[in-house]
């Protein structure tokens, strides 16, 4: 499968989230990781200045790090704004990797299940082989993709030795994702998913004061 992506996101609604309307806790909250992904910056530009491959490397993986919390942490205000009752579901897989999943998934009291993807500082849309296809993140195809994945990681880990010995903190985990993906599973039955990018933009200077809010078109 090419790199290219031939199967691209279709956005329904687009939303904003100025950070001058956000009460003063969260704003300190995103202050405080904006400070992580700023001091991440000052060392790149350090080991730049000093041609410092190894310091560089550490530097651009601190930014990387810092530039997804920032991500998380707006998705995660967009959904106490909107869905203040919401309930986060398991969605991270065992292990270290964060390919394959979502980056986060909740139940609303009114029976939707939200799937969101965070971006942070300059990350833009990622893609995955799908089938025959390269889907960009955010399209339906993507999305089955993922679930799909989360289908087959299940398998595995309900075979696992540590599942079949009992491992309390290992079993925990599996059963979380099997409730989430059976969530995810209902939901498209009655209709009920969202799917949603939220968007936290930083360059070099810092935040875009605004939490961009994508409402992913997937169909139902």
């Amino acid at each position: 499968v090419s790199d290219q992506i031939n199967v691209f996101n279709k956005i329904a609604q687009k939303l904003k989230i100025n950070h001058a309307n956000l009460s003063d806790n969260v704003k300190q909250r995103l202050k405080q990781f904006e400070a992580a992904r700023n001091q991440a910056v000052a060392k790149r530009d350090a080991a730049l200045l000093a041609g410092n491959a190894t310091a560089l490397k550490e530097a651009q993986s601190a930014m990387r790090l810092a530039s997804e919390a920032l991500g998380e942490e707006a998705a995660r205000i967009y959904v106490k704004q909107n869905y203040p009752d919401a309930t986060p579901l398991a969605s991270k897989l065992p292990g270290k990797g964060k390919q394959g999943q979502f980056d986060q998934v909740y139940a609303t009291e009114d029976g939707k299940v939200l799937i969101i993807e965070a971006k942070g500082g300059n990350a833009s849309w990622g893609s995955r082989s799908a089938g025959k296809d390269r889907a960009q993140q955010g399209s339906e195809k993507y999305m089955n993709s993922i679930i799909d994945n989360y289908t087959s990681k299940l398998d595995t880990l309900t075979k696992d030795p540590r599942y079949l010995a009992g491992d309390d903190d290992f079993v925990k985990q599996v059963k979380g994702i099997k409730n989430m993906l059976k969530s995810l599973n209902d939901s498209k039955l009655d209709g009920s998913r969202e799917y949603i990018g939220v968007q936290q933009k930083a360059n070099d200077a810092g935040l875009i004061e605004v939490i961009d809010v994508s409402i992913f078109d997937i169909g139902f």
